[in-house]
């Protein structure tokens, strides 16, 4: 083995672990009335026959699919690529998860007709189609199913987008689990001034929690309201946080409708809060953000005398 390749695979390994971590801490911000379990430390499992390795972050819960997370050269690009996904042996049980988490459908449906027969590893035949990355991809080799996503993941790049994705995308599987008692409390304890039925409306109609993280990335991260940035505010603490806010209220919307990127707004928690108590109308965040002004001014001109 070369030193060169020495330093790359030692290097890799670094990066998956860390990956895997931040992955580990977003779900186990949000998994609060989800199914979602995270350990308390995660560890690298083991070398893949992808000359890579993987690591399980986690369940869905008892008897449910697992979390892992993936870096490797499964997909025959020269540098390995993150896989985040959830594994299912039985290829019935994960196909009726990916019929449920509607938003994610697969670009590609992969087989063991793909894999490369020509090669000491477990790769494709073909390389990837770079507009496949990012994208839901379904694995299906009978003994062990996988429902994913890759990562371009350039070499020295950062993975922090792919963390959020990650975690997105582990989040609205969740969500699509069967409900308990704990999940409908959660949202009752976080939303205690508004109808727990209409914030799992909420939660289920929001077609895309990756359109959802778009639109964070769109607004870099500022409120459309007040022009609050946590980051700005907090520093690293509040780095890459806001939430998203449907224009339109989604009890106004009929059933099948689907949510586009320009539907959703940047917003920080107070603001949120104010939109919901206003009409529900796309041009609500306008006027809220009028008002804002308007109370400076005002403030402005108090502190002046």
């Amino acid at each position: 083995m070369s030193r060169t390749y020495a330093d790359r695979k030692q290097r890799d390994d670094l990066r998956l672990r860390k990956v895997a971590e931040d992955i580990a801490d977003e779900l186990r911000q949000r998994a609060d009335g989800t199914c979602i379990r995270v350990p308390g430390k995660i560890k690298v499992t083991g070398w893949s026959n992808a000359d890579g390795w993987w690591c399980q972050i986690g369940t869905l819960g008892p008897h449910q699919p697992k979390m892992e997370v993936w870096l490797d050269r499964f997909t025959k690009h020269k540098n390995r690529k993150f896989w985040a996904c959830i594994v299912q042996n039985d290829q019935r049980r994960l196909a009726a998860v990916v019929r449920r988490v509607g938003e994610f459908v697969p670009v590609r449906t992969i087989t063991r007709t793909d894999i490369a027969a020509d090669s000491r590893e477990f790769v494709l035949d073909r390389r990837l189609p770079s507009g496949e990355f990012n994208q839901p991809v379904l694995e299906k080799y009978g003994t062990q199913n996988y429902f994913g996503i890759y990562d371009q993941t350039r070499p020295n790049g950062l993975a922090r987008a792919f963390v959020l994705e990650a975690a997105e995308f582990f989040v609205a599987i969740a969500r699509t689990m069967p409900k308990s008692t704990a999940h409908d409390t959660a949202i009752e304890r976080a939303y205690p001034r508004h109808e727990p039925k209409l914030v799992r409306m909420h939660l289920a109609r929001d077609r895309s929690a990756i359109l959802s993280l778009a639109c964070k990335q769109r607004d870099k991260y500022r409120c459309c309201g007040c022009g609050l940035r946590f980051e700005e505010k907090y520093g690293a603490l509040g780095a890459e946080f806001a939430e998203s806010h449907h224009r339109v209220a989604l009890s106004m919307l009929k059933d099948g409708v689907l949510t586009k990127l320009e539907d959703l707004v940047t917003v920080c928690a107070n603001c949120h809060r104010m939109l919901h108590r206003m009409a529900g109308k796309r041009n609500d965040i306008e006027t809220l953000k009028k008002l804002v002004r308007l109370n400076r001014r005002r403030r402005a001109r108090s502190q002046q005398r």
